[in-house]
């Protein structure tokens, strides 16, 4: 795994000392940090600025993203399960094929995010704002989506929604032919 600086410098870190590293840096700005294919599971990343950080492939289960803000991420695959994203920014971040089973986004901003193909079984996304989101054969079956914004959404056929749950017809996108 490979940390690279915002000037293309590359030096390589012990997932060891970049666990500390990132444990330690509360409010800190990681912007554009990569932490790609790390294996990072229940660390605490609350409030760090995580701009345009490349998450893609990382296991981050059950970390602590609370507040945390990872505008424009790209997290492609990233393993979320169980973690904690209460009132975090994922605003245009890219989680497609994401594994969010059972992850807490309360109040977290999704505006714009892409989340196709990714897996939100039982995430709670009570109060979230999913304006613009792409949810194009998303997994949302058994999920929260109580009072979740959800103007503009994207999904198609193969979204899978909560039981008995309708998107909200007048405000929401549904796309026949995506491909």
């Amino acid at each position: 795994m490979h940390l690279q600086t915002q000037a293309t410098d590359e030096w390589s870190i012990p997932e060891a000392e970049l666990s500390v590293l990132l444990a330690e840096a509360v409010e800190s700005d990681m912007s554009s940090i990569d932490i790609s294919e790390a294996e990072l599971p229940n660390i605490d990343l609350s409030h760090i600025k995580l701009w345009e950080a490349d998450l893609s492939y990382a296991n981050l289960q059950g970390a602590l993203l609370q507040g945390s803000d990872l505008a424009g991420a790209v997290a492609v695959s990233v393993n979320l399960s169980t973690s904690k994203l209460c009132q975090a920014s994922l605003v245009s971040a890219n989680l497609c094929g994401a594994n969010m089973r059972q992850a807490s986004l309360r109040g977290a901003d999704l505006t714009s995010a892409s989340l196709m193909w990714a897996d939100l079984h039982k995430a709670n996304l009570h109060k979230a704002n999913l304006r613009n989101a792409n949810l194009c054969w998303a997994n949302l079956t058994d999920s929260n989506l109580t009072d979740a914004n959800l103007h503009g959404v994207k999904y198609n056929m193969h979204t899978h929604w909560p039981n008995g749950f309708e998107p909200p017809l007048a405000t929401a996108h549904f796309v026949a032919n995506f491909f």
